[in-house]
């Protein structure tokens, strides 16, 4: 996931097993849903506390022969919003970077392609929304501080009381 900085290939799938004061302390964090998502959830908040708390095993997938998936859009509206609800809440300044390059990729190419074009100065829709990318930035720069001191000294006490930062991947 861009927006979390995640390298897990499926945070949806597969057997999780955690303890649960571990979660009830997460929980505290950031709610957990009650929806779908919320393997998600629960997969990329341990990821958070330390890479070394989740293992992949990748498997390898037959080609269906029969029946439907039961995945509709709507679960990819929902784990996108789970997506964008933890990034906010735990990776606020990535959230605005993206967001803020997001909008500078559009606007940037249409600002120079305009004042090529019409050999003309910037328009104004262009300036506008180039202020707008630099307020993202600059509201994840202040929104992070907090996150960042509470996920810290989660991870510090989990890392401790667990020895997360033991564990080797394989």
């Amino acid at each position: 996931m861009v927006m979390l900085g995640s390298k897990l290939y499926d945070s949806n799938s597969g057997l999780k097993c955690f303890k649960k004061d571990i979660y009830q302390k997460l929980e505290q964090l950031i709610p957990a849903p009650i929806d779908m998502s919320f393997s998600q959830y629960l997969t990329q908040m341990f990821n958070m506390l330390s890479e070394t708390a989740v293992q992949e095993v990748l498997i390898e997938n037959s080609e269906r022969y029969a029946g439907e998936s039961k995945i509709r859009i709507k679960d990819f509206f929902v784990a996108f919003h789970q997506n964008l609800r933890l990034s906010y809440s735990l990776k606020p300044k990535r959230l605005s970077y993206v967001c803020a390059l997001l909008l500078f990729s559009v606007v940037i190419p249409y600002s120079g392609l305009t004042i090529f074009l019409k050999n003309s100065g910037m328009p104004v829709a262009g300036g506008i929304a180039i202020i707008i990318g630099f307020v993202f930035i600059i509201l994840g720069e202040l929104r992070q501080t907090a996150p960042e001191r509470e996920l810290a000294r989660l991870k510090t006490k989990l890392k401790n009381e667990y020895h997360l930062n033991t564990v080797n991947k394989t």
